[in-house]
């Protein structure tokens, strides 16, 4: 586990939000990307939107994003939820 590692090692990955559809110069800028990191050996992970109407697309991209800044912070030490705070969103808001 990685959050247990006794000398935890910076690893730059590259994560591609990609749609679907997606506009023929967005995907030209993504796949430019991909070839930046691959020619620096960088890992590349790529999160495309099944095809559908946009709220199913916005979720399928922003929501496991969402997950990994969570999980991120609390690997950290760090606690997630002051940005809901500063909102005025609390869990009583239910």
């Amino acid at each position: 586990d990685r959050v247990e590692d006794p000398e935890p090692q910076v690893r730059l990955r590259l994560v591609l939000l990609r749609d679907s559809p997606e506009h023929p110069e967005t995907a030209l800028l993504a796949d430019r990307g991909a070839r930046v990191a691959q020619d620096a050996a960088v890992p590349i992970s790529i999160v495309r939107a099944e095809p559908g109407n946009s709220l199913d697309r916005l979720v399928a991209l922003v929501g496991p994003t969402d997950f990994a800044s969570v999980y991120a912070a609390l690997a950290l030490g760090i606690d997630p939820t002051p940005g809901a705070r500063e909102l005025g969103v609390t869990l009583d808001d239910r």
